[in-house]
């Protein structure tokens, strides 16, 4: 019942554009009319060929834009962000506020806070990806919500490739240093080597896992749910 109320609400809600996905797992953005619903947004889709709905992909701002669909980069608008500028208390809470939402809360939970992680996702856009890392991996509840979060579909898709969009802008501005590598694997005392070569190779997804293997959570992430 809950998932149906959910689904009627998200449907009778304006939004500005859809994200979907083709069936080459192409990520895309169709901008809409003004004053447009979700349900007449889908409509519009209906024709389309290889096209299938992800509801909640537009919860929260992704880094990176969408232009006539397909990603374009932003590094023309970029400067580097700085690996070595102190994550202040808001950083950290809104990094650990949008893990948790999306890897722990419930579906209305999610639906509810989501302009709050759009917000969020807004004000840490300027965190080096390295740091906004750090954030999830060196505490234990955030850490456990990031496990989680791998196995929402639903959502970690989109999570995900705003983690990798920012990896891949400072690799292009060259800001992903040695230095940086070495200071962020010590940090989270795990063996730079075992990151490196990932870097590297712009091997986002392999960084993830092995991140991901290297610091496990611990426990039972359940006592966390929201």
């Amino acid at each position: 019942m809950l998932k149906l109320l959910f689904y009627a609400i998200l449907y009778l809600s304006q939004v500005d554009a859809i994200i979907f996905r083709d069936v080459f797992g192409e990520i895309s953005q169709l901008d809409l009319p003004e004053n447009m619903t979700y349900r007449e947004a889908l409509a519009m889709l209906q024709a389309e060929q290889g096209i299938f709905e992800e509801p909640l992909v537009d919860f929260f701002a992704a880094r990176g834009s969408y232009k006539n669909g397909s990603r374009v980069s932003r590094q023309s608008t970029l400067y580097p962000r700085d690996y070595f500028k102190p994550i202040n208390s808001s950083e950290k809470e809104d990094i650990t506020f949008i893990v948790t939402t999306l890897g722990l809360g419930s579906l209305g939970k999610i639906a509810k806070s989501k302009t709050n992680l759009k917000k969020a996702g807004e004000r840490v856009d300027r965190v080096h990806p390295f740091n906004f890392l750090y954030v999830i991996f060196s505490e234990e509840k955030s850490r456990a919500s990031f496990h989680a979060l791998k196995e929402r579909s639903f959502v970690w898709s989109n999570f995900k490739d705003g983690i990798v969009g920012s990896l891949e802008e400072e690799y292009t501005l060259d800001n992903l240093k040695d230095e940086y590598i070495q200071d962020f694997a010590i940090k989270l005392s795990i063996d730079p080597d075992q990151i490196s070569p990932y870097v590297k190779k712009k091997d986002w997804n392999a960084l993830l896992k092995v991140l991901s293997d290297l610091l496990p959570r611990h426990g039972d992430p359940g006592r966390y749910a929201m």
